[in-house]
């Protein structure tokens, strides 16, 4: 208990214990024979030696500040070790990258690791905060993060980055990079320069002149609307295809959303060989020989490669190959089903009809399958006409509308005959015409 008690800046000392953690637990840099091949690992404790030692002053400038009083001078010594670690990080990977390349083949990369990811956000933080508790204006903010980027340009200027894999690619593909900036250049200048030249203006008028401003302030939600309607109609047709489905199945008890087997296989088939005869592909045909200039995302096997990595490819085509197989099969597989041999009585008073209950079917359906008129009209728990009185025995009420079946009414023994099935011989109290009443054909269940 004495080590908390000496703590004088908690936040600081929550960014420490972190970036200690990502220093010991990760790789800093990480030396890759190609771009293919997943590299090797250097943490930051491989990295400082030598003249790198430098680099750990401030750090321990950091840790000592989290047990000294937060006094404004504190806080810009914080400000100034975190500074220079941003930049020391920076260059210590640019440094490493050219040592490493020195030594390994001409085709291997020097990339930056989760350690350097983590140490610059963690270290971006600290200095924010300590420049926000020692009181400096948003000027001052704004000076230290330029000073800093500068420094880091300065190391990109100078070359002690070439050897990185990023920087690398950048010389390699200069001018794609040009074009695309460039374009992305005109784009944002093409709607931010005329938004500027009508926004400023306008902003300005009505400031000085609020008379107009319920007006304007009328046309431009006018305006800022257009979009969004657009964008709905295009989604009028899709949302209402979704919305007739949904009528549709809620209006058919239990209706059937999978297709028939027969259909279902032979588009399987189908697609099987369409498959085989014209694959979809993301990458050129494999040439060992080579090495491939640019390598394109396949989104569908993007969440396996990080297994290739960690298992053997046995195990990884099982796993694929089983998780395909198991979703194929998932329409298929029987459901679970209860073991009885007899179906459950179900007695409707005070008629004193008996009926059978098959496992799983509703009262409803099985009333009409047996053609005793029980009433109903929507069949989907949403009306409340097959609205009955458990007398004996239980029922899995099933899914239902609550507006229809409430709480307290289901608490008193209300169930609803279109939704409930049978989890024992049972007993109900419903209006029921007189017994021999027919049951109109249409409205037995399919099948019976």
């Amino acid at each position: 208990m004495l080590l908390p008690s000496l703590i004088r800046n908690r936040v600081l000392g929550t960014l420490v214990v972190i970036a200690a953690a990502a220093a010991l637990g990760m790789a800093f840099v990480t030396l890759a024979p190609n771009r293919l091949v997943q590299g090797t690992g250097f943490g930051l404790n491989d990295l400082v030696h030598g003249r790198r030692g430098v680099i750990v002053v401030p750090m321990l400038l950091l840790c000592i500040a989290i047990f000294m009083r937060p006094t404004r001078r504190t806080n810009l010594m914080v400000a100034l070790a975190g500074s220079f670690l941003l930049v020391a990080f920076v260059w210590l990977a640019g440094d490493e990258a050219a040592r490493l390349s020195a030594v390994a083949p001409k085709l291997s990369r020097v990339s930056l690791g989760g350690a350097f990811w983590v140490l610059l956000v963690v270290t971006r933080l600290a200095v924010v905060d300590a420049l926000q508790r020692a009181g400096l204006g948003a000027m001052w903010r704004v000076v230290a993060g330029t000073a800093v980027v500068a420094l880091v340009v300065g190391l990109v200027a100078w070359g002690e980055l070439d050897q990185l894999s990023l920087l690398k690619e950048y010389a390699n593909r200069q001018e794609v990079f040009h074009t695309a900036l460039l374009r992305h250049l005109q784009i944002v200048g093409a709607t931010l320069v005329p938004t500027l030249l009508i926004g400023v203006p306008l902003g300005w008028a009505l400031f000085r002149s609020e008379r107009f401003a319920p007006a304007a302030f009328a046309i431009l939600n006018m305006i800022q609307t257009v979009p969004s309607i657009a964008l709905f109609g295009l989604l009028i047709a899709p949302l209402a295809l979704l919305v007739a489905l949904w009528i549709h199945t809620q209006r058919v008890p239990r209706a059937h959303v999978m297709p028939p087997k027969g259909i279902a296989v032979a588009f399987t088939v189908m697609l099987i060989v369409l498959s085989l005869a014209k694959p979809a592909v993301s990458q050129s045909p494999a040439a060992p020989q080579s090495v491939p200039g640019s390598l394109a995302f396949d989104w569908v096997y993007l969440p396996v490669y990080p297994l290739i990595y960690r298992w053997s490819p046995a195990t990884v085509w099982g796993l694929v190959g089983g998780a395909t197989l198991l979703m194929l099969l998932a329409p298929w597989l029987p459901p679970k089903r209860r073991r009885r041999d007899e179906p459950f009585q179900f007695v409707i008073q005070p008629a004193g009809i008996t009926i059978d209950v098959r496992e799983a079917e509703t009262l409803l359906d099985a009333g009409l399958r047996q053609g005793v008129a029980l009433p109903f009209e929507c069949r989907s728990g949403g009306c409340g006409a097959c609205k009955a009185t458990l007398i004996g025995g239980d029922v899995d009420f099933g899914a239902y509308q609550k507006r229809v079946l409430n709480d307290e009414e289901r608490a008193g023994g209300k169930v609803l005959l279109c939704c409930a099935t049978p989890l024992s011989d049972l007993e109900v109290e419903c209006e029921t015409p007189e017994q021999g009443a027919t049951v109109d054909s249409r409205a037995r269940p399919q099948g019976d």
